[in-house]
């Protein structure tokens, strides 16, 4: 059974209970009212009965005399046939509960009432003053007989006030016996009622906020007990579903927070090397276009040595200075550009078009004619986005050699995808090479981070670790998100791109 369910049992209990106690209350207070009417009605009848004995006796006492007043005996005589014929009268409107008790007032009644008017019948005759005189000593035998009759309803009368008054005694302490009773059982049973319904109420209620409690406190992994009734049971466990979608939703948090405060820390960190770099090109860049300017002159004016020997070796020797200047010159404008990112102006560019670009000129280049490249771009009119194209070249160069570096000889393979998902252009680059481990993941866009050795397979130098970091600065300088992914060391890398599309009908370069 629900805890609704017993609740509501519960309470029709209570109040069938309540119910029963009025119930006899109100029993027992119409059998009080019924006998207070029937002693009422008794001493309405005690009063009538009073009267006419009063009348009887002055009358008997006026026949005791020598010379009896004819006249006054007949007026009590009188008075007291007319009250008891309004007893009888009211008797018959009444109902006093006992049709023993009224057949014997009514008996007594009649009886001394044809005593009474018996003796008024005799006195009618001598009135005329005609015939012999009364006989006063049987006149007032008949009074005698009134009294009796009149005594007896009396007695009767007190009788049935004494019964009554008994039984409504009784009757009135049954009652309150019944009610006293009764409330006793109605304490009893709505403190246990209210005890039980307390814990069926309030320990849930209890645990629940315990629960909110440690929420509160960021402990969205512990659950709540789901014992108990179905409804605290059904609420313990959409409390615990919220629970659960909270945690997740903290650790989702979490991890963006604490991408974004990864990714703040190397955008800071690349505007310090940005701003450094910027100070040092400038410083490098002079002495290196005097070296460079002075090779270029030393090697014109050897050409008018005539040792062949000695020209080819000094030859060599500059052309290694004027190759060294130019790739420091590079440097420079790689850390120029890592200084200041984004500088160029903005036009609709066809990202599918700098990505076919991108690979044919990577699979034109000897170092990388032994690996594989494929583009596969969807929706290709749909490419488009508001961006450099030059920069775009940059970085989609950057991430395309950056695979080809990280695959073997002869096996390696590069895919170069796009698609337009929710109004923005994803270009992808994906390779079966080395793959990354998750710290060389969270790194990888670090300045001067290389996870690579320092020189490749073919003999040349990796890099200084700053391609990524720029091009990860000129998509972000874009308005648009650079990431990578891989499942682990060995099972490959993919480094997607997403940039805001714009309409394809925009005039595209």
């Amino acid at each position: 059974m629900t805890l609704a369910r017993r609740i509501l049992f519960r309470n029709v209990a209570l109040l069938t209970g309540l119910a029963l106690l009025a119930g006899v209350a109100l029993l027992g207070l119409l059998r009080l009212r019924r006998d207070i009417g029937t002693m009422r009605m008794e001493y309405a009848e005690l009063r009538v009965v009073e009267r006419t004995t009063r009348h009887v006796v002055t009358a008997q006492g006026m026949m005791a005399n020598a010379t009896p007043d004819r006249h006054s005996i007949r007026v009590e005589l009188q008075a007291a046939v007319g009250d008891l014929d309004r007893f009888l009268l009211d008797q018959a409107h009444n109902d006093e509960g006992s049709e023993s008790h009224e057949e014997s007032e009514t008996e007594a009644i009649v009886d001394a009432q044809q005593q009474l008017q018996r003796i008024l019948q005799d006195m009618r005759g001598p009135a005329a003053g005609a015939g012999p005189s009364l006989n006063w000593s049987d006149e007032r035998q008949r009074v005698d007989a009134a009294l009796a009759w009149l005594n007896h309803m009396i007695g009767e009368a007190d009788d049935l006030v004494a019964t009554t008054q008994r039984r409504a005694a009784r009757a009135a302490f049954n009652t309150l016996l019944a009610i006293v009773g009764g409330f006793v059982v109605i304490v009893t049973v709505s403190t246990l009622i209210g005890r039980q319904q307390y814990r069926d109420i309030v320990n849930p209620l209890r645990r629940l906020r315990e629960g909110a409690r440690r929420m509160a406190a960021g402990r969205f992994g512990d659950t709540v007990s789901t014992d108990g009734d179905r409804e605290f049971s059904e609420l313990a466990h959409d409390f615990n579903r919220m629970g659960a979608e909270l945690n997740d939703l903290y650790r989702t948090l979490e991890e963006k927070v604490e991408e974004k405060s990864r990714a703040l820390v190397r955008s800071e960190r690349l505007a310090s090397v940005g701003f450094l770099a910027a100070g040092v090109a400038h410083e490098i860049n002079n002495p290196l276009g005097i070296m460079s300017g002075y090779a270029q002159l030393t090697l014109k004016r050897l050409k008018k040595v005539r040792d062949r020997g000695a020209w080819d070796d000094v030859q060599r020797t500059l052309e290694i200075i004027r190759d060294e200047s130019f790739r420091c010159r590079q440097i420079t404008e790689k850390l120029l550009s890592l200084s200041a990112p984004g500088r160029g102006e903005r036009t609709p560019v066809a990202l599918a078009e700098v990505a076919e670009a991108v690979t044919g000129m990577v699979k034109a280049h000897e170092h990388y004619r032994q690996r594989r490249v494929h583009a596969a771009l969807d929706a290709r009119d749909q490419l488009v986005a508001l961006a450099d194209e030059a920069e775009m070249k940059q970085v989609l160069l950057n991430l395309v050699i950056n695979a080809l570096e990280a695959v073997d000889v002869n096996l390696g393979e590069v895919w170069v995808e796009g698609e337009r998902v929710d109004g923005v252009v994803r270009l992808s680059v994906r390779d079966n090479g080395c793959g990354m481990s998750p710290d060389v993941r969270e790194q990888v866009f670090e300045p001067f981070f290389s996870g690579r050795r320092s020189s490749t397979e073919d003999g040349r130098n990796s890099g200084m670790g700053l391609g990524l970091s720029i091009a990860h600065a000129i998509v972000e300088s874009h308005g648009g998100r650079l990431w990578a992914e891989s499942e682990g060391v060995g099972r490959g890398s993919r480094f997607v791109m997403e940039l805001p599309a714009v309409a394809v009908e925009a005039e595209v370069v």
